[in-house]
């Protein structure tokens, strides 16, 4: 019998969910269900959801493709609304489809929080100095201290802008010496991933890949 699961998104879902990378993957052994936690949002009412001052923050888009800014907090709360509403329509497993920080209640279903899986899988890679990708240059402060145990080196580069901006940011961990380097945020796919494998010479991390094919494993 097919196992439900759900991946919890951090923008809205796509219309037709087979255009999900994700969701293709997944469905040839599961019932995938997507849960964007600005579904039913309009723009402006997603707007009001932003960081104030110097917050923690993630970065997402609608499906207009605009990139938007979600305080952590509204995150958090949003993400935890999506995984009760999941457990409640019977899925019998989650994925927090973000690389950020999340508190989540304590639940009936395994809950795959990327933050948890990528330190074991670090630690046991035996990751000295990483490097990773992020979207905002505002967050490169935050991403320091939370990765201090790897001693890291981070940089700035939108999944949602222009790739040469991407492949400007993975050429300066050339000659950095970090043992990997990361494409920090879920926007970061296979593809883009490729570059910047490319452009740094560098084995590349890139959770949008590995996550999901964990679950797949793990559930069906």
């Amino acid at each position: 019998m097919r196992k439900k699961i759900t991946v919890v998104t951090m923008g809205q879902s796509p219309v037709d969910p087979q255009t999900h990378d994700v969701y293709r993957m997944l469905a040839q052994a599961c019932d995938v269900e997507l849960r964007g936690i600005l579904d039913g949002m309009s723009e402006a009412e997603a707007k009001m959801l932003a960081p104030e001052g110097g917050e923690l923050f993630i970065v997402t888009s609608l499906r207009t493709g605009r990139e938007v800014r979600l305080a952590e907090r509204n995150a958090i709360r949003l993400v935890n609304e999506r995984l009760l509403e999941a457990e409640q329509s019977g899925s019998a497993a989650a994925l927090v489809f973000c690389t950020g920080h999340f508190d989540i209640p304590e639940m009936r279903m395994p809950v795959f929080i990327p933050e948890k899986i990528l330190f074991s899988l670090f630690r046991a890679m035996g990751v000295k100095r990483l490097g990773a990708i992020v979207p905002k240059s505002g967050q490169i402060e935050a991403s320091m201290a939370y990765y201090s145990e790897f001693s890291p080196r981070i940089c700035a580069a939108s999944p949602y802008g222009p790739r040469e901006e991407i492949e400007a940011a993975a050429a300066s961990f050339r000659d950095s010496g970090v043992d990997m380097l990361m494409a920090d945020c879920m926007g970061f796919t296979e593809e883009l991933g490729e570059l910047i494998q490319a452009a740094s010479g560098k084995q590349v991390f890139v959770p949008r890949v590995v996550l999901p094919a964990l679950l797949k494993a793990v559930v069906s």
